[in-house]
């Protein structure tokens, strides 16, 4: 199972995947819809860093404008 929850991460305000099945996801959308976003949440929850933000150091810049908190949980069957 993968449970993934997004909130206020660069322009995703809000999303949430939960996969229970299917071994494989296809993302797919137009230029700037938000796709690269979506790998840099994954990649932020995995390592703590995405986008050149390096992990322990200031996520100001991966928070949504306007918000003034950003949260990406990740997991991964019994891991999170």
């Amino acid at each position: 199972m993968i449970d993934l929850s997004i909130q206020n991460f660069r322009s995703i305000h809000e999303a949430r995947l939960l996969e229970t099945q299917n071994a494989l996801s296809i993302v797919c959308g137009l230029n700037e819809s938000g796709k690269s976003n979506l790998i840099g949440a994954i990649q932020f929850a995995i390592t703590g860093s995405a986008f050149g933000h390096k992990a322990g150091t200031t996520v100001g810049g991966l928070v949504t404008r306007g918000q003034d908190k950003m949260a990406v949980r990740l997991m991964i069957g019994n891991i999170m």
